[in-house]
């Protein structure tokens, strides 16, 4: 923790502040290790890191030797003002994505008072937590690995009498079970044309002989997401040059993943293969994202992002067809960013 709080500051004073105020959860786990922080954390240029929290949080917290804790038992807005201004600090960054626009209007009327400013700076801790260290790949890994055996686990419970809606409650249990006690999203099951929906909702529909699932196990907070898809019997032409046509792009485009890559270029890696296919209006998303602490998080490979792949980024690869209210077709694997080429995860 104490090396990432570093990173932190060294970035806050790069960028003239003297603190940073963030509410994202993840981006609080990452910076204190608390699990499930509810509450507001404020870093200041000098590595103090003081939590701000409900008397209602789910379990106590103690002060660490890198973290002060506060119980607010009134407002935030002006704990969090009273104790900026005890720490000097002058200037205040926090990020757009963290704020309502009422939230930010009283946080900011809040700290005029004690004479401190409260300016846009960016989502400086999301951008540390795209590398991830060795022990953040390994919980990755290991989400991903329970991923794969939920396919597994729904390969052998499956039956044709079950309805979408039937097969993601399984799977979500058997996720639960193998892993933390919540899913990194809600598992999608799409059955024929529901597939050509990305993010389709289980419905009390039968399955029928073409389903793709969509699914992320959580383990100790860190993210998998994962999909494939899954036919019996044999794939009618146009289906079948889809399905290779996703494979040969999917393969174009980690091939080319490595440091020092702009994620624009995976992304068009992957887009070429399937336009050059007949298909290139189909591909309605970007190639992939980011996963860690949360499943959808920087960076993000599709079109006009010129973010560099570094090398411990985790992303996902899963370009898709959605073919005229017909079928949808994708899969998703997640690799690691590698100095020379990607390594898959799963």
């Amino acid at each position: 923790m104490k090396k990432r709080i570093r990173n932190l500051a060294k970035i806050i004073n790069k960028k003239k502040l003297d603190g940073f105020l963030t509410k994202n959860q993840a981006n609080i786990r990452y910076l204190t290790g608390l699990e499930q922080p509810e509450g507001w954390l404020l870093c200041s240029r000098n590595q103090e890191l003081i939590f701000f929290t409900n008397p209602i949080s789910p379990k106590p917290i103690k002060d660490k030797s890198y973290l002060k804790t506060i119980i607010v038992k009134n407002s935030f807005f002006k704990q969090i003002s009273l104790s900026a201004k005890k720490i000097k600090l002058k200037k205040i960054g926090f990020s757009g994505n963290d704020l309502s626009l009422n939230c930010y209007q009283k946080l900011k009327d809040s700290l005029n008072i004690k004479k401190i400013d409260l300016v846009s700076g960016g989502a400086l801790i999301e951008k540390l937590r795209m590398r991830k260290d060795k022990k953040e790949i390994k919980l990755i890994k290991k989400a991903a690995s329970f991923s794969l055996e939920a396919f597994d686990y729904a390969k052998e419970i499956f039956s044709q009498t079950m309805t979408e809606k039937d097969l993601s409650i399984e799977i979500e249990r058997f996720l639960k079970i193998k892993a933390d006690n919540q899913i990194a999203f809600p598992i999608i099951v799409a059955s024929g044309k529901n597939s050509i929906f990305t993010h389709h909702n289980p419905k009390e529909t039968l399955i029928n002989n073409y389903f793709l699932i969509d699914l992320g196990a959580m383990h100790y907070g860190y993210c998998a997401d994962l999909t494939r898809i899954f036919f019996w019997g044999k794939m009618p032409p146009l289906f079948q040059k889809a399905y290779n046509t996703i494979k040969k792009a999917q393969a174009a485009a980690i091939s080319r993943i490595k440091e020092g890559k702009k994620a624009s270029d995976i992304d068009k890696a992957a887009r070429d293969v399937i336009s050059k296919n007949g298909f290139g209006k189909y591909f309605t998303h970007g190639l992939g994202h980011g996963v860690g602490l949360e499943v959808h998080e920087p960076p993000y490979l599709k079109p006009g992002q010129n973010e560099i792949l570094k090398e411990g980024m985790v992303v996902t690869i899963e370009p898709g067809i959605y073919y005229k209210n017909q079928f949808g077709i994708r899969l998703e694997n997640m690799v690691i960013v590698k100095a020379k080429k990607a390594e898959v995860i799963a």
